[in-house]
Order: structure tokens, then C-alpha cells, then sequence
């Protein structure tokens, strides 16, 4: 499954979404739905879970997104990857910029107290969620390399 909630992003790189990803693709966003036929659901201006079917909140990014969605879907562990929510090496992502008239990270600390937020409710929901990231500015889920991560589910001693 590949999320994203903006419009700009989709019109920038549905070409090679559409070339390269054979999953499901998702938005909240209309335009991006009805231009490249995606699959849809709605998004509310909050933070925390959503307990309405079919709806996420927001929480001002669309990482808070996807983790909203892999809980909407069941995930009962969720593996993040990419969550620095800070300027990393100068960078706002672990990637280089989008190019102009794509968000390149903003509101950080409103991010991460969303994010504070998503994560109680989550515990609370009985879903463990580790980050992974390699950097990071979030302090509210446990930290484990993906090797770890993976390996805790898997491996034997």
C-alpha cells in the first residue's frame, strides 16, 4: 500500500508510482482521487485516532497518515522508517527536497506533539509502533534499527 496526501505529490510522481507500485495506492486528497483513479478516504483537520470508519485525522503530515491508516487497516505493529521530524544533515526528509511547490517539512514541533498525541491513543489500542529512523526528533515511540525490528518478530536465539 503507498499513501499519499497531497495532490502536488501525486502529479510529480504518479508516472512512477504508476510504473514501479503494484499495491494499493491511497490519499485523502479529491483532486489526486478523481485525476488518477486512487482509492479514498476522508481526513479531518485532528490529531489523534479517528473511531469513524473510513476516516483518518490528520495530524498536519502525512506520516501521522499512514500510520492512521495502517490502524484503520488492523496493523497490530507498525515499523517507521524515514520519521525524522526535524532537519537532518540540513535536509527537511531523509530524501532529498521535492522539487518547488511540494512541502518540504514545516511545522516540526506541532508535528511532533500530533504525533505524541497518535502515539497514547495507539498504546492505549494495544498497537506497538517502533521507529526505526535512522534520525529522529520523536521521543514518544520506542527506537530499534530495522534489523532489530524485524528480527524481534522473527529470529530465534
Amino acid at each position: 500500500m503507498l499513501y499519499a496526501c497531497d495532490d502536488a505529490w501525486w502529479i510529480a510522481y504518479f508516472p512512477e508510482v504508476a510504473r514501479a507500485f503494484h499495491g494499493e495506492l491511497w490519499t485523502i486528497n479529491q483532486n489526486a482521487r478523481d485525476r488518477f483513479d486512487l482509492n479514498w478516504l476522508l481526513g479531518l483537520d485532528k490529531a489523534g485516532l479517528s473511531r469513524a470508519t473510513g476516516v483518518i485525522h490528520q495530524g498536519q503530515n502525512s506520516g501521522y497518515q499512514a500510520v492512521s491508516l495502517a490502524h484503520l487497516f488492523g496493523a497490530a505493529r507498525i515499523l517507521l522508517l524515514g520519521f525524522d521530524f526535524g532537519r537532518t544533515h540540513g535536509r527537511a526528509h531523509w530524501h532529498r527536497d521535492h522539487p518547488p511547490g511540494m512541502g518540504n517539512g514545516g511545522s516540526f514541533a506541532a508535528w511532533i506533539a500530533h504525533m505524541n498525541v497518535l502515539a497514547a491513543e495507539l498504546a492505549a489500542a494495544g498497537v506497538e509502533v517502533i521507529n526505526c529512523s535512522r534520525y529522529t526528533a520523536l521521543t514518544c515511540f520506542p527506537r530499534m534499527s530495522i534489523e532489530e525490528a524485524l528480527c524481534k518478530s522473527s529470529c530465534r536465539p
